[in-house]
């Protein structure tokens, strides 16, 4: 079998920029402000999130030691850093931005003297207390059969792998960055804990 042979029958790849993010905002994030972002600005937090890298998990090791030989093993711990960035383009009327300001306000405010609220931030439930959200990332197949167009659809659901991020609270949202320099598109990026998840499927 030749080298192009081999490449050719390999068979199709995925592609990083094939992907969605789909987010469920808290039912109250501030008190007198609803912030639950319009079903426009929701999917533009898709079409504008530049990027994303999921948390790994992994099991704690340590060292057994007999007579001058040691080896590694498993140890009884898991370790998972339960938060993770998304960085956004900001719109025109910086909506996004203020969507993301009321979901961390929602828990932490740093107007005035600043202020702090725990309870329901790590709520299943739904009562108006509940300040934690949903946040599930897609990565769509991209076998053949699959067009563009059907991926751009947001029913559409044969995506090959999804995180799915419950109880999250938004903890942080980076200010934008202006400058002189050039006519850029202006970033924030918004940094989530989690309590539980699902992994990619």
């Amino acid at each position: 079998m030749g080298t192009i042979t081999s490449l050719i029958q390999s068979g199709a790849d995925s592609f990083t920029n094939l992907w969605d993010v789909v987010m469920t905002f808290p039912t109250t994030p501030k008190t007198g402000v609803t912030g639950q972002a319009t079903s426009a600005t929701l999917s533009s937090y898709s079409i504008r999130c530049s990027g994303f890298t999921a948390p790994v998990g992994k099991i704690a090791t340590y060292e057994k030691n007999y007579k001058g030989f040691s080896i590694t093993a498993p140890g009884s711990d898991i370790q998972l850093d339960r938060q993770f960035d998304l960085t956004f383009r900001v719109d025109a009327n910086y909506q996004l931005y203020a969507d993301l300001l009321n979901w961390r306000s929602a828990v932490f405010d740093p107007n005035g003297d600043g202020q702090i609220s725990f309870g329901g931030a790590l709520s299943n439930s739904t009562p108006a207390t509940v300040k934690s959200g949903t946040i599930k990332v897609r990565g769509f197949n991209s076998d053949s059969g699959i067009l563009l167009s059907d991926i751009a659809d947001p029913t559409y659901s044969s995506f090959g792998q999804q995180w799915t991020f419950n109880q999250c609270t938004c903890i942080s949202v980076r200010a934008p960055k202006y400058t002189r320099e050039n006519g850029r598109a202006v970033e924030v990026t918004a940094k989530f804990l989690f309590g539980d998840f699902a992994r990619a499927q």
